[in-house]
């Protein structure tokens, strides 16, 4: 089993640590996989005592990814995460202003109601010139996202096709390669509305 399906099984039992854990080792193997991070911040928000400034950093670097990607599930599963990290950081505004934008983008999302509620509430009884109540964050934020880690050797393909033959020395000798006969190459396309 890979470490992101260790991370969502452990999700799944309620064992947010040893979910961080997994979600970890799985982000050294694939740094660029927003559902990692989503389920990241998840556990962080949900792990005891929680983690609200880490499950704010990985719904931000998740939102700046699948933004990148044009994805759009996953820019609302990232804004949501970031949302909710937001409110529990006490940054009341700036969590109305993300749950608008998820809003905007799926207004039925099933939790969002709740969490509309909860942050009008809170926003009730603060004065205007409260910190709380201020609006600083941008629909995508700035953040540096982590590069793409490479892969091991053995698993990077190279542009060179390997030798299939080697002297007696132990040395490679160039194969002889035999070309696609013509009758077997397919010359299908696919044409969608776009194009």
């Amino acid at each position: 089993m890979d470490q992101a399906a260790k991370g969502a099984a452990a999700l799944d039992a309620k064992n947010f640590s040893a979910a961080v854990t997994h979600y970890t080792e799985a982000l050294a193997i694939n740094s660029q996989a927003v559902n990692y991070y989503v389920q990241r911040s998840t556990a962080y928000t949900r792990i005891s005592p929680p983690d609200y400034c880490a499950a704010l950093s990985d719904a931000e670097v998740a939102l700046t990814l699948a933004s990148k990607r044009g994805k759009r599930e996953l820019i609302i599963q990232a804004q949501l995460r970031r949302a909710i990290a937001l409110f529990s950081l006490d940054r009341y505004a700036d969590a109305k202003a993300a749950f608008d934008w998820v809003k905007e983008m799926n207004k039925d999302e099933k939790s969002l109601q709740i969490w509309t509620m909860k942050v009008e509430n809170k926003l009730k009884g603060l004065p205007e010139d409260d910190v709380k109540a201020q609006t600083t964050i941008q629909r995508y934020p700035d953040v540096e996202v982590p590069e793409q880690k490479e892969a091991k050797a053995s698993n990077i393909p190279s542009s060179e096709p390997k030798p299939a033959i080697s002297n007696q020395k132990g040395q490679a000798t160039k194969a002889e390669y035999v070309q696609t006969p013509v009758d077997k190459i397919r010359h299908e396309w696919y044409q969608t509305d776009d194009t």
